[in-house]
Protein backbone atom coordinates (compact mmCIF):
# COMPACT_ATOMS: atom_id res chain seq x y z
CA UNK A 1 0.00 0.00 0.00
CA UNK A 2 0.44 3.91 0.31
CA UNK A 3 3.21 3.45 3.54
CA UNK A 4 5.88 1.31 1.27
CA UNK A 5 6.27 4.11 -0.66
CA UNK A 6 6.84 6.68 2.39
CA UNK A 7 10.00 8.94 2.80
CA UNK A 8 10.46 7.88 -1.29
CA UNK A 9 9.57 10.31 -4.12
CA UNK A 10 7.01 9.33 -6.43
CA UNK A 11 6.06 10.65 -9.79
CA UNK A 12 3.38 10.47 -12.64
CA UNK A 13 4.18 10.85 -16.49
CA UNK A 14 3.03 14.58 -17.94
CA UNK A 15 0.11 12.98 -19.92
CA UNK A 16 -0.59 11.43 -17.48
CA UNK A 17 -1.65 14.25 -15.07
CA UNK A 18 -5.18 16.04 -15.00
CA UNK A 19 -5.31 19.68 -13.85
CA UNK A 20 -8.25 21.66 -13.95
CA UNK A 21 -9.00 24.32 -16.41
CA UNK A 22 -6.68 26.82 -16.19
CA UNK A 23 -4.54 25.35 -13.74
CA UNK A 24 -0.55 24.90 -14.44
CA UNK A 25 2.18 23.51 -13.30
CA UNK A 26 5.08 26.03 -12.37
CA UNK A 27 7.52 23.81 -14.89
CA UNK A 28 5.35 24.83 -17.88
CA UNK A 29 4.91 28.45 -16.72
CA UNK A 30 8.76 29.09 -16.22
CA UNK A 31 10.51 30.63 -19.51
CA UNK A 32 6.96 31.55 -21.08
CA UNK A 33 7.20 35.43 -22.36
CA UNK A 34 4.84 37.96 -20.38
CA UNK A 35 3.13 40.37 -22.31
CA UNK A 36 1.22 43.27 -21.35
CA UNK A 37 -2.04 42.37 -23.01
CA UNK A 38 -3.27 45.97 -23.40
CA UNK A 39 -0.39 47.04 -25.19
CA UNK A 40 1.54 43.60 -26.52
CA UNK A 41 4.64 44.72 -25.01
CA UNK A 42 6.60 42.00 -24.20
CA UNK A 43 7.54 42.51 -19.97
CA UNK A 44 10.27 39.38 -19.69
CA UNK A 45 10.18 35.99 -18.80
CA UNK A 46 8.81 33.84 -15.91
CA UNK A 47 11.85 32.78 -13.49
CA UNK A 48 10.35 31.32 -10.87
CA UNK A 49 6.61 30.49 -9.46
CA UNK A 50 6.57 31.89 -5.86
CA UNK A 51 4.03 30.05 -3.54
CA UNK A 52 2.41 32.16 -1.10
CA UNK A 53 -0.88 31.23 0.93
CA UNK A 54 -3.00 33.16 -0.72
CA UNK A 55 -2.08 32.41 -4.22
CA UNK A 56 1.38 32.09 -6.32
CA UNK A 57 3.23 34.88 -7.48
CA UNK A 58 5.12 35.01 -10.95
CA UNK A 59 8.71 36.51 -10.80
CA UNK A 60 9.46 38.00 -14.20
CA UNK A 61 12.60 39.24 -15.34
CA UNK A 62 13.24 41.28 -17.92
CA UNK A 63 14.37 44.91 -18.64
CA UNK A 64 13.19 45.30 -15.13
CA UNK A 65 11.99 42.60 -12.29
CA UNK A 66 8.33 42.06 -12.29
CA UNK A 67 6.30 40.10 -8.88
CA UNK A 68 2.74 39.47 -10.82
CA UNK A 69 0.08 37.82 -8.55
CA UNK A 70 -1.36 34.90 -10.55
CA UNK A 71 -5.09 35.84 -9.91
CA UNK A 72 -7.21 35.37 -12.63
CA UNK A 73 -8.64 38.06 -14.73
CA UNK A 74 -7.18 40.63 -12.10
CA UNK A 75 -3.61 40.45 -13.65
CA UNK A 76 -3.56 37.28 -15.53
CA UNK A 77 -5.25 37.95 -19.04
CA UNK A 78 -4.57 34.69 -20.27
CA UNK A 79 -2.01 31.57 -20.42
CA UNK A 80 -1.19 29.85 -23.40
CA UNK A 81 0.97 26.97 -22.00
CA UNK A 82 1.35 25.36 -25.07
CA UNK A 83 2.79 28.49 -27.05
CA UNK A 84 4.57 29.76 -23.76
CA UNK A 85 2.75 33.24 -23.90
CA UNK A 86 1.27 34.55 -20.36
CA UNK A 87 -0.86 37.75 -21.19
CA UNK A 88 -1.09 40.16 -18.19
CA UNK A 89 -3.12 43.12 -16.87
CA UNK A 90 0.03 45.58 -16.29
CA UNK A 91 -0.28 47.78 -13.41
CA UNK A 92 1.17 50.23 -11.60
CA UNK A 93 3.47 48.38 -8.66
CA UNK A 94 4.24 45.24 -10.39
CA UNK A 95 7.79 46.14 -10.96
CA UNK A 96 9.79 45.51 -8.49
CA UNK A 97 11.57 48.82 -8.50
CA UNK A 98 8.48 51.26 -8.05
CA UNK A 99 7.82 52.62 -5.00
Amino acid sequence: GALALKGRSVAIRRTDARLPAGEFFDEELEGCAVVDDATGEELGTIRRVLHYPAHKVYEVRGQREYLIPAVPEVFIASVDADAGVVRIHMMKGLATDEN
